[in-house]
């Protein structure tokens, strides 16, 4: 499981419910504005150290959302009922869903602290609701002057969210949702040599030495980006390294496994063949493992060394060729956002 550090924990558990507050009063009912609160804090949790060192988490946090909020078409807002036990509930909550997502993200923030919204989203806000409250007392023949217009929004919203279901603790899906993060990368570290996978594509820098003459002439990979709607973080990753196409390589590794595993990784460095699989699917009789086969280039694939590498902790790490301290390489299951490997 993806270990959330304790600070973050607190933050999270702390401002969730604002946050819920926020998410359903400007993007409305329906699964969407929980997706985009739990990415939110996905987001924040995998920057924590850096979002602490800054000091702003409960503003990078509000900023973020509403960033995501606000960017909301008004067909992806389904509205809340309006609460008929506020007296002036119907006409200004219609008037509250009739507003821009940005005056309505304006109005919620300029009741937190140290909140900072765009003034004109503020006044926009302000002053329609204040004609919707004024209009609706009006017409049921009271004069508006002596009632609280903010008091009444303020319970007509506390009203629609009491009317809306509990979501459930987000803890174990932000958990779970760091712990895909991190499998769907792929560091590969060799010597001075250094494969970076990363989400957009692959960055090669090595030594002449790693590209002599003798080596198989690598098939090239194409290499789109990951998609990321599979539970098994491996099955999202598209083939990565100059041999991952290579027909040879394909039919062997579908012929030693029945179908069942894929590549990962394939490539030629420092003179031997580098094959890294996964099954394509976990269960109790294909545990969470890697498999591993370097060995000579022209050595059939059949016959390469393999070994599984168990996965610990969201991370799988292993040194290739432990003998030969010339061409280590290290394999990584990372972030898709990362840009380097410090090795230690």
């Amino acid at each position: 499981m993806a270990r959330i550090p304790t600070d973050a924990r607190e933050f999270v558990l702390a401002r969730w419910p604002a946050l819920r507050r926020t998410a359903l009063l400007v993007g409305g009912g329906g699964e969407r504005p929980r997706e985009l609160l739990l990415a939110t804090l996905v987001e924040l949790v995998a920057d924590w150290r850096r979002v602490e060192d800054e000091g702003r988490p409960v503003a990078q946090a509000q900023d973020r959302l509403n960033a995501r909020l606000t960017a909301l078409t008004p067909d992806q807002i389904q509205p809340l009922p309006a609460a008929t036990s506020v007296t002036v509930g119907d006409r200004v909550g219609s008037a509250w869903w009739a507003l821009r997502p940005g005056e309505r993200a304006a109005y919620l923030l300029a009741g937190e602290l140290n909140g900072s919204p765009d003034p004109g989203d503020l006044r926009a806000a302000e002053d329609r609701l204040a004609e919707a409250h004024a209009s609706a007392l009006v017409d049921q023949g009271r004069d508006p002057a002596p009632w609280d217009v903010s008091g009444d929004v303020r319970r007509l919203l506390d009203a629609m969210l009491r009317e809306q279901p509990a979501w459930e603790d987000p803890i174990p899906l932000i958990e779970r949702r760091l712990r895909q993060r991190r499998r769907r990368g792929l560091l590969v570290t060799a010597g001075v040599a250094i494969v970076a996978l990363v989400a957009g594509g692959m960055v090669w820098a090595g030594t002449e030495e790693s590209r002599q003459a003798g080596q198989a002439t690598p098939t090239p990979s194409t290499r789109p980006l990951p998609t990321f709607d599979s539970t098994n973080g491996f099955a999202s990753w598209p083939a990565r390294g100059r041999l991952a196409s290579d027909p040879r390589i394909v039919g062997a590794i579908a012929q030693l496994s029945g179908g069942a595993d894929r590549i990962l990784w394939a490539d030629d460095t420092g003179g031997l063949l580098r094959i890294v699989t996964a099954p394509r699917e976990f269960s109790s009789t294909r545990p969470p493992t890697i498999t591993v086969r370097s060995g000579g280039i022209n050595l059939p694939i059949e016959d390469l060394p393999s070994r599984d590498l168990w996965l610990w902790q969201e991370m799988a790490l292993a040194i290739l060729d432990p003998h030969d301290e010339t061409t280590q390489q290290l394999i990584v299951l990372a972030d898709p956002e990362a840009q380097e490997a410090r090795l230690s």
